[in-house]
């Protein structure tokens, strides 16, 4: 979930920039170390408020999803402009698919 300022800032420069969104097992750091690792994973483009993210489904490796952060691009580390917590938390083994709602609080 995103702040009132990030929300703000976001929707302000989302109208001209592509975002992409990218799953954590923890509060997310500049140097990108606790970034989901499962196989095909990959960051998705960001839709916009209300609507479901689909990622790639889990064919090897498991991982425990507890965070996210919107990214400039689909690669590099260190490199998102805002984060946030994943309720509940999403456990993601072989044959999962993970999804997530995108929404901004009132």
């Amino acid at each position: 979930m995103l702040d009132t300022v990030g929300q703000e800032q976001y929707l302000a420069e989302a109208k001209t920039e592509i975002f992409y969104i990218g799953l954590y097992t923890n509060v997310p750091c500049l140097i990108g170390t606790n970034e989901i690792r499962y196989i095909p994973y990959k960051r998705m483009i960001m839709p916009g408020y209300g609507k479901w993210v689909m990622f790639d489904g889990c064919i090897g490796g498991s991982c425990v999803i507890s965070h996210f952060a919107i990214h400039k691009s689909q690669r590099g580390i260190g490199d998102f402009n805002y984060q946030g917590d994943i309720t509940p938390i999403l456990y993601i083994s072989k044959n999962v698919t993970p999804r997530i709602l995108i929404y901004a609080p009132d």
